[in-house]
Order: structure tokens, then sequence, then C-alpha cells
């Protein structure tokens, strides 16, 4: 956000430098005290988490249960995809009169609910439609629960969104990287390990809501303004900014999607490695996922967020290429005789390939929404076309790579993001000195 940025200008007041040291600590405070009288995002740590778990056991049995049923592993998956995809159709008004009406407790409860019973029916069923039906009521629940809690945050953090968001989806990859290993160690009771977190979530929020009634100052939670104000009024955000946005945020969640959902049986059906091995790849992307967000949380209050989405999408870029070089020549080793228990060194090759696009593709989401609201404001329809091209994005990362591969697959979205985001540096620069070009405003006089 522009707040982020400014405060590392020397031109501008000692009051503007002193915003990012006023954002961290209240920010924190609020969200422990009562949510922000949302009363969901607390739990909502919670519900990251499994969703992270849920990505996990989904990308990892869901080659298992196909191979079980003989049905297409790629559909299977997309029946999630889809799930997210029609989810901000189907369920916004739902979305936006449960804020209204301070009845998110209630929302997330039903919707962990609808996830638990999909979670609880899909391992013991043998039915095709079944299966489908389950994965895409998973998909769905999940995408209530993501558009819901973004809006809030939005809502009440304002141009501040992207330090919540980056905490979020910190613990989103803490998930992520210990799955593949639980459902190798538990099998089939992953689902029902997810189904038992998720109803005791539920049970804990919904208890909290008719045992309490609706939270403190709820009138004021997704109501709530954002504090940093600036002189002018901010402007509508322009066109090409938005078209941007949503083509690259489609791009780079197909990217991380198709890794989260693909990376095991790539390197099992693909590599032919053991089950052991295989886990390595989807835990060594959302390791690298989740470590580097650490870094990049104090490196936000330096940068600006178009810097780091910048260096993100070269990061991801070289990541691409160098999977594609790697599994190329493993193949053809293969190929000569070798056993690919042997090639250890190229298999290590490749897990630093998957470390270097999960290092990149961590800030993504947060960094290209702050860098779009430098511009100005998105309205409620522009929300809706980013969660819709995020969950395009998303359903195409779990289908695409089921018909050619995911090491093509991931070079040629990240081959796109890049022409992109270089195509619109400036509207997402490098430097400060291009963001006051973009913007045609002198930002100095803003402190006047």
């Amino acid at each position: 956000s522009r707040g982020l940025w400014a405060a590392t200008d020397p031109k501008l007041s000692l009051g503007t430098s002193l915003l990012v040291h006023q954002m961290l600590s209240p920010l924190l405070r609020e969200h422990w005290r009562n949510g922000y009288g949302t009363g969901v995002l607390r739990a909502y740590y919670v519900v990251c988490l499994m969703r992270g778990i849920t990505v996990g056991v989904v990308g990892t049995s869901s080659l298992f249960i196909a191979e079980r049923n003989g049905i297409p592993q790629n559909f299977l998956i997309a029946a999630r995809g889809i799930g997210l995809t029609v989810g901000p159709a189907i369920l916004g008004p739902a979305i936006g009169w449960q804020a209204r009406k301070g009845e998110c407790q209630t929302g997330f409860a039903l919707a962990l609910a609808a996830k638990m019973l999909a979670e609880i029916i899909i391992p013991i069923t043998s039915s095709a439609v079944v299966l489908y039906a389950g994965f895409f009521v998973v998909g769905l629940s999940m995408n209530y629960l993501d558009t819901s809690a973004s809006m809030l945050v939005e809502k009440v953090h304002g141009e501040r969104c992207a330090l919540p968001l980056l905490l979020y989806c910190a613990v989103y990859g803490i998930g992520a990287m210990v799955a593949p290993f639980v459902t190798i160690w538990i099998g089939g009771q992953a689902w029902t390990m997810l189904a038992l977190v998720d109803f005791l979530v539920a049970a804990a929020v919904a208890g909290r809501r008719f045992g309490r009634g609706k939270p403190r100052a709820w009138r004021n939670g997704a109501a709530r303004q954002d504090t940093t104000k600036f002189p002018e009024e901010r402007p509508h955000l322009p066109r090409r900014v938005l078209r941007a946005g949503l083509a690259f945020i489609f791009m780079q969640q197909a990217a991380e999607t198709a890794i989260s959902s693909w990376a095991f049986t790539f390197a099992t059906s693909g590599l032919g490695l053991p089950k052991g091995t295989a886990a390595l790849f989807p835990s060594t992307f959302y390791l690298s996922f989740t470590l580097t967000r650490f870094l990049v949380i104090p490196a936000s209050a330096r940068l600006l967020p178009s810097t780091i989405a910048q260096a993100g999408t070269v990061a991801i870029l070289s990541g691409a290429f160098m999977l594609n070089i790697v599994s190329r020549q493993f193949l053809a080793l293969v190929a000569e005789g070798y056993d690919p228990v042997d090639l250890s060194g190229y298999v290590n090759m490749i897990l630093a390939s998957l470390a270097l696009i999960g290092a990149g593709t961590c800030p993504m989401f947060a960094m290209i929404l702050a860098s779009m609201r430098q511009h100005g404001e998105m309205n409620a329809q522009e929300h809706g076309w980013f969660n819709t091209c995020k969950a395009l994005g998303m359903t195409m990362g779990m289908w695409i790579p089921g018909f050619i591969g995911l090491p093509g697959a991931d070079l040629a979205w990240a081959l796109c993001m890049f022409l992109i985001i270089s195509s619109h540096v400036r509207d997402f620069p490098w430097w400060h000195q291009l963001q006051n070009l973009a913007l045609g405003d002198d930002l100095a006089k803003e402190t006047v």
C-alpha cells in the first residue's frame, strides 16, 4: 500500500514515516481481542491451517482414490476447482448478508459442516458421481470461507490488508507442508482427521455465536473503514490495472495449484520415485512457500508490494525453467536404464526448483492485491471478478497438468506471468520513482 512504501521516501513527512510503526502492533492486538467485531478472524487461522492440510491431502490421496475407482485423476481434482470457481456466483449474496447482519460465525460454521460431511463420505464411497460431488462440495465450502475472510480482512484493514493476508497464508503453507506426510502416514484416515477438526472448529464457532450472541461491536466489523487517511479522495481503480491484475492472479494461482495438486503424482507416476521421496516434492514447495513469508513480512514494510511481486515472478520463471531442464535429463537417464532411486543428485535439483517456485509464489496474492489498491479502490463487483479469476486459475492448475504434464504447464504459466507484469511495469513498478510516475501525481505534496 502507499503507506508501506511512502514511509521509506525521505521526501515525505515524519508523520507519514511513522505509519509502519503504528500499523503493526495495533493490527495484531485487534485481531486477538475481538476479530474486529466479526467473530471469525481468529478462528480463520485454524481454518487456514486445515485448508493447507486439505489441499495436501487432496493432492496426495486423489491419485489413490482415482486408481481405486477407475476415474481420471485430473477430472476428480478439477471437481474441487469447479466448486471454487462457482462459489462467488452461488454464495456471494450469502457472504454479503452475513457481514451486514453480524452472522459471520453462523456462515463459517455452516461452511465447515458442509466440508466435514464431504470429508466423511469421500474415503468410503466407490461411486464416481458421489466422489465428484464430494470434491465439489469441498471446493465450494473452501471458497466460501476464503472469500468471506478475505473480504472481511480487506474491509477492516483497508490499505493495510497485505500484512494479515501474509500471516494467514503463512499458516496455510504450514498445513500444506505437512499434509503429504500425514496422508502417507495415516492413509485414508487423513480424511477422517480433516472431518474431526472441521467439526471441532465449527462447533466452537457456532457455540460462541449461539452461547454469547453476536460479537461485540459487530456493526462496526465488516463496515469498519481503514484508519489510514490521505487528504484527497481515493480514485477508482483504473481498468488497465484491473485487467492486468486479473490476468496475473489467474496465471499465478494456476502455477501454484498445479504444484500442490500434481507434485506427488509427478514424482511417483512421472519419475518413478517411491512414495516417501515423492512426499518431499509438495512438502519442499510449501516449506519454501512458508519460510519465505516470514522474510516477506518485514520486507513489505520497506519495499513496494509491486517490487516483491516482480521479484517473485522472476523466481517462479527461473524455477520453472530449472524444473523442465532437470526433469528431462532425469527421464533421459531413466530411459537409458538408470534406477530413479540412484539419481539423488537430480532429485535434489528438482526439489531446489520446486523450492524456488514456492519462494516466488508465496507473497503473490497479497502483493498483487495491495499493488492494485495503490492505484484506487475496488468495488464489490471487481472483488468478485478478482476471486473468480483466482478460482479459475486454481481449476486450471488442477486440470491441465493431467494432459500436458506438470513441468510444461508450470513453465507456460510462469512465462505468461512474466510477460503480464513486465508489460505493465508502469503500474507494477520495481522502484518508487516509477510508482510516482505511474500514479501521475507528486506524493510529496500529500504531506504539505
